[in-house]
């Protein structure tokens, strides 16, 4: 309101002249950064993952580029007669990856990944004995316990923690974040690989309780082992009531 004339001064970086009758002032401008424009993760920096030297690929699959990170996007069908069932899709091509199967007939709630032409690649699902700490177990049609991804009890609930351990119960990773943030890490061998971001804000979301995530890769992890950890935090914190 004190300033009669304002004018711009020249592009790069962007400039404004302002001017009175008693003096001139330039404002300098400075465009956003990448990270400002382009990141999926705007409460954190922007992501860095780390390429493990050997693939990490526990349900032997071909889902994985040993070059490129992968960005994928996760989203439920919250209409589905079936449960949570979800498709995935290449997050920058929007092409379709895998569809994901809901079966709610049994106490052990599970979800079965199957690839574009209809075959199985593996499963989620609950524990069915009770225990101290809510567990999924991850695996295929022959061997549904390859991984196990087990919460760690802490009694903050915005907090989402949990281990991923091989099928002798040691420790291969763990996953920590925040769920009412939305966003998490992934952690294999002490690398994070993956960095997940959870959002219920579209139409969807809002109306029927679906939840959809965006999720990014590093090169050389499976694409569908990680859309399973995914899935299972779903399981472990989203859908159990008071988390």
């Amino acid at each position: 309101r004190f300033f009669d004339n304002i004018q711009l001064y020249h592009h790069e970086p962007y400039c404004v002249k302002v001017q009175d009758p008693f003096e001139t002032l330039i404002i300098t401008l400075h465009p956003p950064t990448r990270s400002a424009r382009t990141s999926s993760f705007p409460n954190m920096a922007e992501p860095k993952v780390v390429t493990p030297q050997a693939p990490i690929n526990p349900l032997s699959t071909s889902f994985f580029s040993p070059i490129h990170a992968t960005d994928i996007s996760i989203k439920e069908k919250g209409l589905s007669f079936t449960g949570d069932s979800s498709s995935v899709t290449d997050a920058k091509t929007n092409q379709p990856l895998f569809q994901i199967k809901a079966s709610m007939v049994s106490m052990s709630q599970r979800r079965s990944l199957t690839d574009n032409s209809g075959k199985e690649i593996g499963q989620v699902r609950l524990r069915k004995s009770p225990g101290l700490h809510r567990a999924c177990y991850i695996g295929t049609a022959n061997d549904e316990k390859l991984v196990c991804l087990k919460t760690t009890g802490s009694l903050n609930i915005t907090k989402c923690d949990a281990e991923i351990l091989d099928k002798n119960d040691k420790e291969i990773g763990k996953i920590h974040g925040d769920w009412r943030a939305k966003h998490y890490e992934i952690e294999i061998n002490h690398q994070v690989v993956a960095l997940c971001k959870r959002s219920s804000m579209n139409a969807a979301g809002l109306l029927f309780d679906a939840d959809s995530y965006h999720v990014h890769i590093a090169p050389n992890v499976c694409a569908a082992f990680v859309t399973f950890l995914v899935l299972g935090m779903d399981e472990l914190y989203h859908d159990n009531p008071g988390q």
